[in-house]
């Protein structure tokens, strides 16, 4: 293998922990902790107390994070690709303009006593107003991605520091809401009032309008969980606080199913009502969606920011939410994974604080079946944004016309059994050729079985597990996309190389 590419190997894994994945989970549990001034920075380990449903957890790692730690590993070589961040930082930002929640009315739908529509029908564009006043006045410590959710999932901006690069990527996208709100939440049928028809009618066309809601919702939430997910691998890699900031309206997804998938990410979510300050005559008037983002922010740890037309504000508070922040760390055995949520409490041994966790967390076991593999795949392809789940750097250079492909997944991230004093384990390698549309053209598949006695398992500790992949690349590739599994936990790691760059 190229000597350039085995010191970036070895450089970039230098730092990572030899923990051992096997009957064990560590659960991490990202917490706040204030005073009346402000966030508090001098706690130690032992200050924390931690219960697991009443059962009192040891806390085996434990790090304070800050948002002004930014360390920077400098940049790849030519031709060399890692689906990992080049450097680490205390906190993130990560923006969701969602317009596959914010419903459209359209004005003959105004005069409806259903709510105020025409707050929601301006909600995206007065989300993205506020979304680009937040960016103008970035802090020098604040690292944002901003996504948009349509029909799919689109990439404005990667994390960033680069005020003038998020203005000018959000001011040339062209927001749009894809919902319209007669189909996603249609209104009774009132045909035989308004033209002396049978009330059979009414019936039938409200069925029929029930019936299109249900798998039009049944659409928005599957695609609004792959989007989640989908974020939640990408910044897998990323230690300390992750704030996700949800520019929506409302939610078709039930807290519970949500809190499934953010309870292994370590994501706190902040939903910010992108209608902003609601007003009814009606004095039972309850928002839709809010309670849902009420339940959200509670269950993951972050906050919710609701009736309010200062957006930029609360991005702002809520970026600012990770200044300082704590990991705590403990270890369940697998008899413990019973599938249920499982309540925390953490107790500060401090008078006058304010403690801000997510509620707790749901002990599923990882499905390794070959169907959730298959699902976990076809998710990790789909994606417009890398997983990190498993680290995956690579060098890929042309020769005439061949490319010639080679690279390391990391140890660290797979799961491995021990017996006999050896580790086994599994690394399914896909590699994939995509035309510019992500269409697949070719697909080639390894699968590398480890069998690691004590020594060899510390030097694919620091040197990965390593391949290599000569090719002639289809007519039309546009990109190179390797998907790197592991069939014990069903995680996933992928990198995408843009076959135009390689030199």
């Amino acid at each position: 293998m190229n000597l350039l590419l085995r010191y970036a190997i070895c450089a970039a894994l230098a730092s990572q922990t030899a923990t051992f994945r096997a009957s064990t989970r560590l659960v991490d549990v990202n917490v706040l902790v204030h005073d009346k001034n402000g966030p508090v920075a001098n706690l130690a380990k032992d200050d924390f107390a931690i219960t697991d449903r009443g059962k009192p957890r040891a806390i085996s790692a434990f790090s304070m994070n800050t948002a002004n730690r930014v360390v920077s590993s400098g940049p790849l070589p030519e031709n060399v690709y890692s689906n990992r961040s080049h450097s680490a930082s205390g906190a993130v930002t990560i923006v969701l303009l969602d317009g596959l929640n914010t419903f459209y009315y359209g004005t003959q739908f105004i005069e409806q006593a259903r709510g105020p529509q025409h707050f929601e029908d301006q909600a995206l564009a007065f989300a993205k107003a506020q979304l680009m006043k937040f960016v103008k006045d970035l802090n020098p410590k604040d690292r944002v991605a901003v996504y948009a959710l349509g029909t799919r999932l689109h990439v404005l901006c990667d994390f960033t520091n680069d005020s003038a690069q998020l203005e000018k990527v959000i001011r040339e996208y062209r927001e749009a809401m894809v919902t319209q709100a007669e189909v996603a939440d249609p209104a009774p049928s009132d045909f035989h009032e308004k033209y002396d028809v049978d009330e059979s009618f009414d019936v039938a066309n409200d069925a029929a309008a029930q019936k299109q809601a249900q798998s039009a919702n049944a659409s928005r939430a599957s695609l609004t969980i792959a989007a989640l997910m989908a974020i939640a691998n990408h910044a897998a890699d990323v230690p300390g606080r992750k704030n996700l900031i949800w520019l929506t309206a409302r939610s078709p997804v039930a807290g519970e199913a949500i809190g499934r998938i953010l309870s292994r990410a370590n994501l706190a979510i902040y939903p910010v009502d992108a209608r902003g300050l609601l007003t009814s005559f009606d004095p039972h008037f309850h928002p839709e969606g809010q309670d849902t983002m009420l339940q959200l922010a509670e269950a993951s740890g972050g906050r919710a920011f609701l009736n309010n037309n200062d957006v930029a504000g609360a991005i702002r508070k809520a970026a600012d939410d990770a200044e300082v922040s704590y990991t705590l760390g403990f270890y369940i055995e697998d008899d413990s994974l019973d599938g249920k949520f499982h309540e925390l409490k953490i107790r500060v041994d401090r008078p006058g604080l304010d403690v801000r966790y997510p509620a707790g967390y749901y002990a599923v076991k990882d499905e390794a079946t070959a169907a959730a593999r298959q699902r976990e795949m076809r998710s990790v392809l789909k994606s417009p944004i890398d997983s990190a789940a498993i680290h995956i750097l690579a060098r890929m250079d042309r020769e005439a016309a061949v490319l010639r492909l080679g690279g390391a997944v990391d140890l660290h991230d797979v799961r491995l059994s021990e017996s006999a004093g050896m580790r086994k384990g599994t690394v399914e390698l896909f590699i994939f050729e995509q035309d510019a549309q992500g269409g697949v053209l070719r697909q080639m598949r390894r699968r590398l079985d480890l069998a690691l006695n004590p020594q060899q398992y510390q030097l694919y500790l620091k040197s990965g597990v390593l391949f290599r992949e000569n090719f002639e690349p289809r007519r039309g590739t546009a990109t190179v996309r390797i998907l790197a599994g592991d069939p014990a936990s069903a995680a996933m790691g992928s990198l995408t190389i843009p076959v135009s760059l390689v030199k």
